[in-house]
């Protein structure tokens, strides 16, 4: 059954009033059943809606320094410009 609703979305066409009606709906659709739509404005094709390409996860941040970045021997007792004080924003550069 759902390949016939399917088969029959791919083929789907629909005037501008009606998708207006109806976009929500119609957009469940393409993006449940696949397939496209053609939006037409007095009879003449203007618009075809189809289902976006699925997007790549996208990578965590976390860890993404992990072998880029090489500080040098005792950095951490490097004296700096300005004073580190605990919950200070404002720093003198």
């Amino acid at each position: 059954m759902k390949s016939a609703v399917k088969t029959a979305l791919k083929t789907r066409v629909i005037a501008a009033t009606e998708f207006k009606a109806k976009c929500l709906a119609i957009l469940d659709e393409v993006d449940d059943l696949g397939g496209a739509v053609t939006i037409t404005k007095r009879g003449r094709p203007v618009a075809v809606l189809t289902p976006a390409k699925p997007q790549p996860a996208r990578k965590s941040s976390m860890g993404a320094w992990i072998g880029k970045v090489k500080f040098p021997k005792g950095w951490e007792k490097m004296e700096l410009p300005w004073e580190c004080t605990s919950g200070t924003a404002d720093r003198d550069l």
